[in-house]
């Protein structure tokens, strides 16, 4: 499974890749009984198909990438020892949250698509702990703010709409990540999104796009600075001739220094300085 990705990111010069399917989650933290949700892999298929299968793919391509394995997640409050025993496992846990315990029912779930204003915030508390159990490293597609709010008889949520892009806004600009990943929901044939009658101007989907766009940049930005003065290793990535060369720490930092190619795709220690002119990276003096 694994391999065929690796050959795309070898031919189309990715050094750096990650795998991270649905990991095993038991029906018991819903209290929906036993084994595991049958949309995500149990924990024998974990240890017996997933793992050796990545295993397989990072020896033979040990000389051409560096791959990194984890697994998407929902978040059950309650349950961190069984998080902190699967990065055991993997090397990252991305938080995938499709849906919550239910907080009016003793057992089940409550999909973020049935949420209404007056409990998503029960969504929004969830990944909230979720991120302060710093069991994640990456929070993937915030479901919620990419839906619309539907009221209990089904009928969808109109009023307030830039409100709810307000709070939507804040909420992740108070969130402790570093960079952002944006896109604009758009209808397509066969989704339920051509049953919405309201939809979002293009004009203001810009805009909205462009606000978050430079709130991540302004965050990735005091993340790099967090770093200035110290000194990390960087896999170094070919570049033209007469132009810097760039490469990334192990924390995705990425870092410019200058052009010596007999070190593309080599890892070397460097001393991290100030941010580049375009500010993408952040300056580097190599220390060999």
């Amino acid at each position: 499974m694994t391999k065929d990705y690796c050959d795309v990111a070898v031919n189309t010069d990715i050094k750096i890749l990650g795998f991270s399917d649905h990991g095993p989650l038991p029906n018991s933290f819903y209290n929906l009984g036993d084994g595991y949700d049958e949309s995500r892999m149990d924990f024998e298929v974990l240890k017996n198909e997933y793992l050796p299968d990545f295993e397989k793919s990072k020896e033979e391509f040990k000389d051409e990438l560096i791959l990194e394995k984890g697994l998407e997640m929902e978040y059950v409050p309650g349950h961190d020892d069984y998080y902190q025993n699967l990065l055991d496992y993997v090397d990252y846990l991305i938080l995938g949250e499709h849906w919550i315990k239910d907080p009016f029912n003793d057992s089940g779930r409550l999909y973020y698509s049935k949420l209404d204003y007056s409990n998503v915030m029960y969504y929004a508390k969830d990944v909230e702990k979720a991120l302060d159990s710093k069991l994640f490293k990456i929070i993937a597609h915030p479901d919620i703010f990419l839906s619309n709010y539907v009221s209990k008889n089904g009928i969808m949520r109109e009023l307030d709409e830039e409100a709810y892009f307000e709070d939507s806004y804040e909420f992740i600009k108070g969130l402790d990540v570093t960079q952002l990943h944006v896109f604009s929901y758009s209808e397509r044939p066969g989704t339920k999104a051509l049953q919405i009658d309201y939809v979002v101007p293009p004009q203001v989907k810009h805009e909205r796009s462009q606000r978050l766009l430079d709130l991540s940049d302004e965050k990735t930005h005091a993340f790099y600075q967090s770093f200035i003065g110290q000194t990390m290793p960087v896999l170094l990535e070919k570049s033209k001739a007469g132009q810097p060369m760039h490469g990334f720490t192990p924390n995705y930092i990425r870092v410019e220094v200058e052009n010596r190619p007999e070190l593309d795709n080599h890892i070397v220690m460097v001393r991290l300085g100030e941010m580049n002119e375009t500010g993408d990276a952040l300056k580097g003096k190599l220390l060999e």
